[in-house]
């Protein structure tokens, strides 16, 4: 978690599919991991603390994943729904724009919570993260987009215009 990324084209017929379900596999997994935990301890492969540890780490994941924020999962598969009706670029810039709003609202969250006298600081570290990740999404996005437009020119025809001789 928190970090990887796998590269895909985002042209093409199966542009869509391809980026939908590579998004969505990590959450899928997560949710995995938190419906076998009871599992793990039932088949005494994990001590009940340990299974319940598990159990929450994988919800905790599933859930901060499943953000609809540009760098995470989430944002990654609504990208890949909305792309399909909308330009990739507009669609990237208000997934960066709500990524930011969803940071700044984790780190008031947090910040709220430590004038109230408690000290929750995973939703300041959350919104740092997501913070950080739309910043470094923003300055990919031109890298992307002149990738998309290279390749675009690069990729034969698949019907080529017939050459008239002068």
């Amino acid at each position: 978690p928190f970090g990887g990324l796998i590269e895909l084209p985002e042209n093409g017929k199966n542009a869509f599919p391809a980026a939908f379900f590579t998004a969505a596999a990590g959450p899928l997994f997560s949710l995995l991991g938190f419906i076998l935990s009871p599992y793990l301890f039932k088949w005494q492969i994990l001590s009940f603390s340990s299974a319940f540890s598990f159990m929450h780490a994988n919800l905790l994941l599933l859930l901060f994943n499943l953000l609809p924020v540009l760098p995470l999962d989430g944002g990654r598969m609504l990208q890949a729904i909305l792309s399909r009706f909308f330009r990739r670029k507009p669609v990237s810039n208000a997934l960066l724009i709500l990524g930011n709003v969803i940071a700044l609202s984790l780190i008031g969250l947090s910040v709220y919570g430590a004038v109230q006298g408690q000290y929750q600081f995973a939703p300041a570290f959350a919104g740092l993260y997501v913070l950080y990740g739309c910043g470094m999404e923003n300055r990919c996005s031109a890298y992307h987009y002149y990738t998309n437009l290279i390749s675009r020119r690069s990729r034969p025809l698949a019907h080529p215009l017939p050459v008239q001789q002068l």
